[in-house]
């Protein structure tokens, strides 16, 4: 083979791909030199030529000498870009070929062909993989730098942003915070670590958040949460926070993004609300009362007017000659069993005048239905109305506030004696119906006998001072449904298919009641 080929089939494998490599293949931006790149460079440049010469300009020909340079264009591959790496075999391929063509080194002991030829199959063998190796090194480079720019971005995101956004590690811990949960709580990251979050928590939140953060963890979701942290002033501030796995693609948590939003003046504007409902409530009921104070006093007249009868009885058997002590003993009981009653009636009052925090418990739905009915049992009498109760045993237990559940019935109840003023007297009945409804609820229906209601008014009635009555408020239904679905039910009114209306609302269903 004549020397021109040998330098033909060199140019073509030593410099083609080079150029390639560096004007034909993706552009990227070069990061900016240092001064420990530079001496980088200069280590390479310094140690491939070295290498170079030791490998193919040796007299010797000695065959492992030709793995020196493979260290140097390991390093180019790796460290540096691809037109470095195609720079740096340009070099060693210039230094064999000038060795071959000299004589020197392990290529230029044969024939020239196959001096060429195995010059070209070792530079195909290095370079090629080397290409490879650099290829996916600067990948990796490339993909390490848009990961550190997008973190980045995102710490700089946190740290301008006015709300409280934060990362957490797949296993909750490792956490970074944003200066405003630092300018609220005092906590640096290195104290929000661990589950150290918990201690700017208030006591009473610490226990359930900790189980609620540990729960989304394992079961790999949302988390959703609202508590009280203690600010550096001391004072306490609500916060609502949601927080979501980012899933991997092999279904692992690769962190948690999240965010805390300060709602403290949404609860105390919630609080000032249901104070306000309650006080209105309260109101209502007094009101409610003073509709029923005629029937009460009648009521709690006849146990007095019995325990006076008795007790004059009582001072007649006494003074006789001689005394009866069974005819006293009687009426001592007697006014035992009058006193009682007309303690109930004080009772019943007084508990559902009474202006208090409302207080959720499981409640016996039977026995509040037949307290009501007790309150206006003579109101019942006056009006000449006859009160049906069909209470479900397998729906009893309910879950709420017992006055506002009373304060609810006895509206309804006087509502339905109301609406039958103009019925015939032997057809005023009103039946009250308890019974399961959806949703692991009862329901609860007061049913009456009378006109009905214009298909307008089935929802006109709930408004506030919406009213049918001559003197009412309007405000009875409009706070009885407020009271159901504060309560997490519904109260609505539909037409009886013959005549009457009928008032349901739901109320949840206590778990002991199931």
């Amino acid at each position: 083979m004549a020397r021109a080929d040998f330098i033909q089939r060199l140019s073509t494998l030593t410099i083609i791909p080079p150029i390639s490599m560096v004007f034909g293949g993706r552009s990227t931006k070069p990061a900016c030199p240092t001064r420990r790149r530079y001496a980088e460079l200069g280590l390479l440049a310094a140690g491939l030529i070295l290498a170079g010469y030791t490998a193919f300009a040796n007299q010797a020909a000695v065959p492992a000498l030709l793995y020196a340079p493979l260290a140097f264009l390991l390093l180019a591959a790796v460290r540096f870009e691809v037109g470095i790496l195609s720079l740096s075999l340009l070099v060693t391929a210039y230094l064999a070929l000038v060795s071959t063509w000299n004589g020197w080194g392990l290529f230029a002991t044969r024939s020239a062909a196959e001096n060429a030829l195995s010059l070209q199959l070792l530079l195909m063998t290095v370079f090629l993989p080397l290409v490879f190796l650099s290829a996916l090194s600067s990948e990796r480079r490339e993909r390490e730098d848009a990961l550190r720019d997008s973190e980045g971005r995102y710490k700089a995101l946190v740290m301008a942003s006015g709300n409280m956004v934060w990362r957490a590690n797949a296993e909750g811990e490792g956490f970074l915070v944003c200066p405003r949960w630092q300018e609220l709580t005092g906590q640096n990251e290195d104290d929000a670590n661990n589950f150290g979050w918990l201690s700017a928590l208030h006591p009473k939140d610490q226990k359930r958040s900790a189980q609620l953060w540990k729960q989304a963890m394992a079961k790999k979701q949302m988390y959703e949460n609202e508590f009280q942290i203690r600010t550096r002033d001391q004072s306490y501030r609500y916060l609502r926070v949601q927080a979501v796995p980012i899933i991997a693609p092999d279904g692992a948590v690769r962190e948690w993004i999240g965010a805390a939003v300060d709602i403290t003046q949404e609860k105390e504007i919630a609080s000032t609300v249901q104070r306000q409902r309650d006080e209105l409530a309260h109101v209502v009921r007094i009101n409610t009362i003073g509709e029923l104070a005629g029937s009460l006093a009648h009521e709690l007249n006849q146990p007095l007017t019995a325990i006076l009868s008795n007790a004059q009885a009582a001072q007649r058997f006494l003074a006789a000659d001689p005394t009866s002590l069974e005819e006293v003993r009687a009426i001592l009981q007697d006014i035992v069993i009058d006193d009682k009653r007309a303690g109930d009636v004080i009772r019943r009052v007084r508990d559902l005048v009474r202006n208090g925090n409302i207080e959720i418990a499981p409640l016996d739905l039977e026995t509040i239905l037949r307290d009501v009915v007790k309150l206006i049992h003579t109101d019942a009498i006056l009006h000449n109305v006859n009160v049906v109760l069909q209470v479900d045993p397998g729906a009893r237990r309910v879950y709420g506030d017992k006055v506002q559940f009373q304060q609810v019935l006895l509206n309804l109840l006087l509502n339905a004696f109301q609406a039958m003023k103009l019925c015939p007297m032997n057809e005023r009945q009103v039946t009250v119906r308890t019974g399961p409804s959806k949703d692991h609820k009862v329901m609860i229906a007061v049913r009456d006998c009378g006109e009905g209601l214009k298909s307008d008014q089935l929802d006109k009635i709930f408004q506030p001072f919406y009213t049918t009555k001559d003197n009412g408020l309007g405000l009875g239904l409009a706070i009885s449904r407020s009271i159901v679905e504060a309560h997490g039910g519904r109260l609505w009114a539909q037409n009886n298919p013959d005549r009457g209306a009928t008032i349901c609302f739901t109320v949840p269903l206590c778990e002991e009641g199931i």
